[in-house]
């Protein structure tokens, strides 16, 4: 591990480079993290692909990060291609938008952030932003796509409302159907992942606001909204009030706490088509969810409930490649075919 980091130490290169790249393989996880972080610190490019592998692995992935973080600017370009290559590994691709938050904030930095456009990986998609506000926060004087980010932001805002609208119809009932303990966990369980998603969604409309106005206020304006005492948030929905253009003013106002429950109806019908549902039309939908965590949820609550009317949509998730989801799918059908 010693010689691995003292060919990373010396200014200049050197032939002794060469013995980098079977340090870079060795079966000694301190000397191959030792020699990643060299080969950054060396500037040799022609490791930076070992680098970016390196991000998928825990026990490689801050090796890796620091390496290609000493490389700055000169990565970056790989490091582009490889956050927007839906063939790369996704652990990667995860890890990607860290190194770029930690880079000098450039111009070039929010153009990569800004390349991915997918939205289907929900970490993903939240590390890109996580990493945007950072180099927001860092060079205030740089410009964001305000087009795009105003596209996420109305995304986002739909997936507030149409979260809170399934907690609303997971909610645990107390009616007089035949109740279990398990039955009455799951359902519990189920309504809390919904609220926590739904609280996800109001934090990441906040940060894209971040993007477009004064990152600190609104961030202080974001934690005020949450606050126990009704005068702090209503300060705090005071200054949002001033602070944004009318168009959001009418799409933000209605999600804050203290907001008329009637508002976000309104906004969720008129918006983005969604209505209130009854808790089997909710199940039905959130079974085929990409968000694969809500449908092994769902999945399960179907099974518990003994809802033979999803058996279809329990049967389409057999074959699905995440394991949670089949192997729930599978279960819930054996239950459906028992009761």
């Amino acid at each position: 591990a010693s010689i691995a980091e003292t060919l990373g130490a010396r200014p200049v290169a050197t032939d002794l480079d060469q013995l980098l790249a079977p340090l870079l393989k060795d079966d000694d996880i301190t000397v191959r993290c030792a020699a990643l972080r060299s080969a950054g610190y060396a500037g040799l490019l022609e490791h930076v692909p070992a680098l970016i592998r390196a991000l998928g692995a825990a026990e490689t992935e801050a090796a890796g990060r620091a390496g290609l973080i000493a490389l700055g600017g000169r990565a970056l370009d790989r490091l582009s291609d490889s956050l927007l290559d839906e063939q790369v590994p996704i652990e990667v691709r995860r890890a990607i938008p860290r190194v770029l938050g930690d880079l000098l904030p450039t111009q070039r930095v929010v153009a990569a952030l800004f390349r991915v456009r997918e939205r289907k990986d929900v970490m993903l998609s939240y590390r890109i932003l996580k990493a945007a506000n950072r180099v927001r926060s860092a060079n205030p004087d740089l410009v964001f796509p305000a087009d795009l980010i105003d596209d996420d932001l109305r995304y986002d805002i739909g997936e507030f409302l149409e979260a809170e609208l399934h907690a609303d119809s997971q909610a645990p009932r107390a009616d007089s159907e035949r109740r279990t303990d398990d039955g009455d966990r799951a359902e519990q369980f189920l309504a809390l992942v919904l609220r926590e998603r739904t609280a996800q969604a109001f934090n990441r409309v906040f940060r894209r606001l971040g993007l477009l106005y004064a990152p600190r206020p609104m961030f202080s304006a974001y934690l005020a909204t949450l606050s126990d005492d009704t005068r702090v948030r209503a300060n705090a929905a005071e200054y949002i009030e001033r602070a944004l253009s009318p168009d959001l003013r009418g799409l933000v106002l209605p999600l804050l706490p203290g907001a008329r429950r009637g508002e976000r109806l309104e906004l969720a019908e008129k918006s983005y088509g969604l209505r209130q549902m009854s808790a089997q039309e909710s199940l039905a939908l959130l079974i085929d969810s990409d968000d694969l965590w809500l449908r092994t949820c769902a999945l399960y609550v179907v099974g518990i409930r003994r809802q033979r009317s999803l058996l279809s949509r329990v049967e389409a998730n057999l074959e699905s490649a995440d394991a949670r989801v089949s192997e729930t799918a599978a279960w819930a059908r054996l239950t459906l075919a028992a009761s």
